[in-house]
């Protein structure tokens, strides 16, 4: 006996079995086959012959495999066949069969697509309590395995704990490279996979590597209970916020609180002062706000967030703070001349002379004690000052004040990071008249990062508004000194040159340019720096000595003339 391999018919068959096709599909998938046979000289009983399609070879092995009826013409016959469970590369055998007997054989080798890889895990999106995104690349023929085209994906899901893999309703072969995955349970680990689907039936590839992502807990259901303020400092110039956690329950979030958001605004006058402080300790139960500006009235409000989220506020908490709190002196030593003293006291500088009476605060300090004994201090020390003061008036010479002092301008003690800076009461309020009159308050290098520190977290007093608040260009008009008559008359040159400004006397007869001259600031009889306007000599001489001898003097302008 001989059979046909291939199309090629063995010589001594004559024609026989001609022909076998089938179509390729997807692995798993019902394969369709045809055998066709033609008719020849020999033998001549050929349709007496069973046309079958067997697994094996040399025997009819036709397990999954069920037949249809006959179709042809004159010169062929063709037999179709359906077969189940295919694998790839599998061959099948038409035969041509008779008493258990073949008498003919044609071979055809059975082909299937290769199903889509995926050969990268996805990638994690967004998490909530009850929901996770998750995002895939597309499937890439060129660099990875199975056959084209691929239609769709299916996105894969369970608790990392179990093996059965779920899909959700919506999942199931979609288009788009990210799905979201709802109603989860809060705080539970999953794991999440995706499969490339071609077309065809049963046309979805073997799942990707797995992604495991943990949902996250619930949103707080109580934000910190029992928030209070109150006011704190040894001047009493900060607000202390306190609150208490709430129960786990509330908290609702097994990895605890994450931090704490303290929210404070005043709105009282402009420029408003609101902000917020976010607490990263978990366990804190207070903050001292040190930089708030005093004496206005404040409203704080707190959260806590955790994993879940914010929390909701809590109740309001309103509290105004203290504008000016007197702090109990202590005397540490005293100084004076014929007209100043200067008392030094713990935490406080008291000064007073022939020409004003101010006091300071160099830094905070409050000094506990007995209240009738600071009382009666306070008593002596007011009728010491009054007795010094007036006794300096009637007195002239040079001043040893320690106080800087200035007609027109106003002098501030050192920045200290811990006490709003406290402005020098000075012998005359009012604007300067020059602008480069006034002393910036100093601050210390080692105060330089906590001063910067407080400038950020404030809302009112940033370094950005500062900067805004210098002057820019002139301020007023010089018109009259840029005249080509008054340029050469500006001889200071580190003075500010504003015509407003400019002292105008009456000339002098004789001289036409004796009307306009800068005031020199400099000392007056009383040894305080003034502005002084100097002329020429006055028409009475200003004796020196008791014998009547005269000295070169200056005539006074209504700048600054002597008592």
């Amino acid at each position: 006996m001989g059979y046909i391999t291939k199309g090629v018919l063995l010589e001594n068959w004559g024609k026989g079995l001609v022909d076998a096709a089938y179509t390729r599909k997807n692995p798993g998938v019902t394969v369709p086959v045809t055998c066709t046979a033609a008719k020849g000289p020999s033998p001549s009983y050929i349709n007496q012959l069973n046309f079958v399609l067997s697994r094996d070879h040399e025997n009819l092995d036709d397990n999954g495999i069920s037949g249809e009826e006959f179709f042809g013409n004159a010169t062929t016959r063709t037999a179709p066949f359906m077969v189940d469970n295919v694998t790839d590369g599998q061959t099948l055998y038409c035969q041509l069969r008779k008493d258990d007997n073949k008498y003919a054989v044609y071979n055809i080798t059975i082909y299937v697509f290769d199903l889509p890889v995926l050969k990268s895990a996805p990638k994690k999106g967004s998490i909530t309590n009850s929901t996770v995104t998750i995002s895939w690349s597309a499937w890439d023929e060129q660099n990875e395995d199975g056959d084209p085209p691929v239609i769709g994906y299916t996105p894969y899901y369970k608790l990392a704990s179990e093996q059965d893999w779920s899909i959700q309703d919506t999942s199931t072969s979609i288009k788009a490279l990210n799905f979201t995955f709802t109603a989860l349970t809060p705080e539970k680990r999953y794991s999440f996979s995706v499969a490339a689907v071609r077309e065809g039936e049963m046309g979805e590839g073997p799942k990707s590597p797995m992604l495991n992502a943990t949902t996250i807990c619930t949103v707080p259901l109580s934000g910190p209970r029992e928030v209070q303020a109150t006011v704190t400092g040894e001047r009493q110039e900060n607000v202390e916020i306190t609150w208490q956690v709430p129960s786990d329950k509330q908290v609702n979030c097994g990895s605890g609180v994450s931090k704490f958001i303290i929210y404070y605004s005043s709105n009282d006058v402009e420029p408003y002062d609101e902000g917020t402080k976010d607490i990263l300790d978990p366990d804190a139960t207070s903050y001292i706000f040190e930089n708030l500006m005093v004496g206005m009235t404040y409203t704080f409000q707190m959260t806590l967030t955790t994993a879940g989220g914010e929390s909701p506020f809590s109740d309001e908490v309103t509290h105004l703070l203290p504008s000016n709190i007197f702090v109990i002196p202590e005397i540490m030593k005293q100084m004076y001349t014929s007209l100043s003293v200067v008392l030094y006291l713990h935490k406080l500088v008291f000064n007073t002379s022939a020409k004003a009476l101010s006091w300071a605060f160099p830094s905070a300090g409050l000094i506990a004690g007995s209240t009738i004994g600071a009382f009666l201090l306070i008593v002596l020390l007011v009728l010491l000052v009054i007795y010094l003061w007036r006794k300096s008036k009637s007195d002239k010479g040079m001043n040893d004040s320690q106080a800087t002092r200035t007609k027109f301008g106003t002098s501030s003690s050192a920045f200290n990071p811990d006490v709003e800076p406290v402005t020098v009461i000075t012998e005359e309020d009012g604007d300067n008249l020059y602008l480069n009159i006034e002393k910036p308050v100093p601050i210390l290098v080692t105060n330089l990062e906590t001063y910067m520190k407080n400038c950020e977290e404030s809302k009112s007093n940033t370094l950005e508004q500062q900067f805004q608040g210098f002057n820019k260009g002139k301020q007023f008009a010089s018109e009259v000194g840029e005249e080509d008559d008054n340029r050469q008359k500006n001889r200071f040159k580190n003075m500010i040159a504003y015509a407003l400004r400019r002292v105008i006397l009456e000339k002098l007869e004789g001289d036409p340019h004796s009307d306009y001259y800068n005031a020199n600031y400099i000392k007056n009889a009383e040894e305080f720096n003034a502005f002084i306007a100097c002329q020429d000599q006055i028409l009475h001489p200003l004796t020196t000595s008791e014998n009547g001898d005269t000295g070169e003097s200056v005539k006074y302008s209504h700048a600054d003339k002597p008592d």
